[in-house]
């Protein structure tokens, strides 16, 4: 949480426009996600099923989520794919798929993916304390 509010706190301010920052981030970013792999033991991955049901149903609730929104708000499939893009791979992708739609909609990608990090990141700690209940 530390972190999302000073890196949000810090785009607002002058440091947010200098060049080579959304690069320098990608790189920390694959370096959090290789070290998190390279301890990884997939051998036991079967001993913890209750883990591998909680991964499926996240990914279910988002389906279902992004489907009764969609049709709610009305929503286009360009939306919805970014959107759900931008919650699952952040700005590392949520711009990637907005820009083949139209490069004028790179920033609605990069806007969608910093909301999924901020709404992400609590809703990770909260689904920590409640998988950290049943575990």
């Amino acid at each position: 949480m530390i972190v999302t509010v000073l890196g949000v706190g810090l785009a607002l301010t002058p440091f947010g426009k200098l060049k080579g920052t959304e690069e320098i981030s990608n790189v920390l970013l694959y370096i959090v996600i290789a070290l998190i792999a390279s301890r990884a033991d997939l051998a036991s991955m079967g001993n913890a099923p209750i883990w591998l049901l909680s991964g499926a149903f996240i990914l279910v609730f988002h389906v279902v989520i992004m489907v009764i929104l969609a049709k709610v708000l009305k929503m286009d499939i360009f939306t919805c794919c970014v959107a759900s893009l931008a919650n699952i791979g952040g700005t590392a992708t949520a711009p990637v798929l907005a820009g083949t739609y139209s490069s004028a909609l790179v920033p609605v990608g990069i806007i969608m993916a910093l909301l999924g990090y901020v709404v992400g990141t609590g809703g990770g700690l909260v689904v920590a304390q409640l998988m950290s209940l049943f575990g």
